[in-house]
């Protein structure tokens, strides 16, 4: 083992006594259902954790991978494992084809809770009736009832788990795959897929964000990536802020991210802001509200060739009311999904347009006493239709309760290279940061899901 790791296992030692690790694995299902996971890890758990990564650091048997700046040697094959890992592994459609693949990711910002969602749950922890789709046996919350004439195309991962209970950290870990911190701010998913997908589209805008949030910033960025990776935003930019609706915007923010192509870009993409153009009956099918018309605008950026855009629906924290705040999310989600799937089969474009449904975490199965749910990033659900997914399931199971994953749990980092397999990105593919650090889509180990791909 090199002086350069032993430093760094004896110092991820230290820090980890140091720093609450909020959500540790062992806690019992009581405690996380408080929604205070700093509780979770005790100082005794803290020592043990200590003294075994102590001996083992004495003996010599901690052999992980060399970093890319433990030597010269290391340096040199970490860019050879690099540079081979930026070979795409891109199957052949079947009929015969090269495809250009776009996403549209709809973040949930604020965590929806699975149990009132996509992972219906009886008795007492349950708030809402499960209601059937035109999958059998696969059901949803009687929230969603236009989505459930579409679950034949939707991919329903019910085991998601990771032990972040913070929202931006949590955040940032499900955007980026990486936990914050260590000094590298890492490329959002969104913008990373930007970089991979825009290579052959350079008169389209690479990146279009809808109704982002400014406290998100951080876990939308595109990190060492570099600036013309990131969105242009359209619409508010802080929770509950009505915004400035979605016009088109100046030229100069078009140029900003792409210099020299911003009137192209802007001029691609222009006829896309005209929702006036859509007949009247498909306006309304989106529901005609912020996050409605947002999927209109996505479908329609599609369209013209833009590789991915985002859209955001705040407003899914309920530690109170949860009753009334999760009707009012889910209308605007039921009626904005459904469309944006429909339309997108119907005009041939689901089968090249991935989309990804997705928050930082779940909610507890316990209701508080303000009739609310708090954080619960141990088991939640997420959600992918479209592009290479195979639809019309439910990927893992939670336990009766809700509380635990009794099948197939799911992390965030396989979640995501599940994403870049789809759109046949490797997501072994690798970047470099402006310190020479070899930084892998998704880190090493963690493989896409499987059975939720064709």
């Amino acid at each position: 083992m090199s002086p350069g790791l032993a430093a760094q296992t004896l110092h991820a030692a230290l820090e980890f006594v140091d720093t609450p690790t909020p959500g540790f694995g062992t806690a019992a299902p009581a405690t996380l259902a408080n929604g205070d996971l700093s509780e979770m890890t005790t100082t005794f758990i803290r020592w043990i954790a200590v003294a075994i990564t102590s001996v083992a650091f004495a003996l010599g048997a901690i052999m992980l991978p060399s970093r890319a700046d433990d030597g010269p040697e290391s340096r040199q094959a970490n860019s050879a494992t690099a540079s081979h890992s930026l070979a795409v592994t891109e199957k052949k459609p079947m009929d015969g084809k090269k495809r250009s693949y776009s996403c549209i990711l709809l973040w949930m910002s604020g965590g929806p809770s699975q149990t009132d969602t996509f992972d219906p749950k009886a008795g007492n922890i349950a708030l809402f009736k499960p209601m059937d789709t035109n999958v059998k046996g696969l059901q949803f919350t009687e929230l969603f009832p236009a989505l459930a004439k579409h679950a034949n195309h939707l991919a329903i991962i019910r085991s998601m788990s990771h032990r972040e209970g913070d929202h931006l950290r949590a955040t940032y870990l499900m955007r980026t795959g990486y936990a914050p911190g260590g000094g590298v701010t890492h490329p959002s998913v969104a913008c990373a897929l930007a970089k991979e997908l825009s290579a052959d589209r350079p008169d389209v805008p690479r990146h279009i964000a809808i109704n982002p949030m400014a406290m998100l910033q951080l876990a939308s960025s595109p990190g060492f990536l570099g600036p013309q990776y990131g969105p242009i935003k359209i619409g508010g930019s802080r929770f509950g802020e009505p915004g400035a609706g979605l016009a088109l915007p100046a030229v100069e923010m078009f140029e900003e991210l792409a210099k020299g192509k911003g009137k192209v870009h802007r001029d691609a993409v222009a006829k896309a802001f005209d929702l006036t153009a859509e007949k009247a009956e498909t306006h309304d099918a989106y529901g005609k509200t912020r996050f409605g018309d947002g999927c209109l605008l996505a479908r329609r950026l599609i369209e013209t060739g833009v590789p991915v855009v985002e859209v955001t629906l705040g407003g899914w924290d309920t530690h109170g009311n949860a009753v009334a705040l999760t009707k009012a999310r889910a209308m605007e989600l039921d009626a904005g999904l459904s469309a944006l799937i429909k339309d997108l089969h119907e005009r041939k474009k689901l089968e090249t347009t991935l989309i990804v449904w997705m928050g930082e975490f779940g909610r507890t199965p316990r209701i508080n006493a303000s009739a609310g749910r708090d954080h619960y990033p141990m088991a939640f659900t997420a959600m992918l239709a479209g592009a290479n997914i195979k639809g019309g399931q439910a990927i893992g199971k939670t336990s009766d309760d809700g509380a635990l994953i009794n099948d197939r749990s799911v992390s965030p980092q396989e979640f995501l290279a599940t994403i870049y397999e789809s759109v046949r990105i490797d997501p072994r593919r690798a970047n470099k940061t402006d310190g020479g650090q070899i930084v892998p889509l998704v880190e090493r180990g963690n493989n896409a899901i499987k059975e939720a791909l064709r």
